[in-house]
């Protein structure tokens, strides 16, 4: 599982929380703060925001809400 972001967000603190919280492993990967340099995560998403997250299966979720609803579904 990949979460890309940016680790001074609070949308994106707010996903790393709940995936500690649900005691799940995961790998940060950092991107650039400039949206224009965000090309892997338009690669992934088709939008440049964070956070994006790539779970094991290869779904791709954005948007912080929709990525915390999602885990809970999924892994409680």
């Amino acid at each position: 599982m990949k979460l890309y972001q940016i680790p001074s967000c609070p949308y994106c603190q707010r996903v790393c929380r709940k995936l500690d919280d649900i005691g799940l492993e995961y790998e940060e990967v950092e991107v650039p703060l400039p949206h224009e340099e965000r090309d892997e995560v338009y690669r992934l998403s088709g939008q440049r925001a964070v956070p994006v997250l790539v779970d094991e299966d290869g779904e791709v979720v954005s948007d912080s809400s929709r990525i915390v609803r999602y885990l809970e579904s999924k892994y409680g």
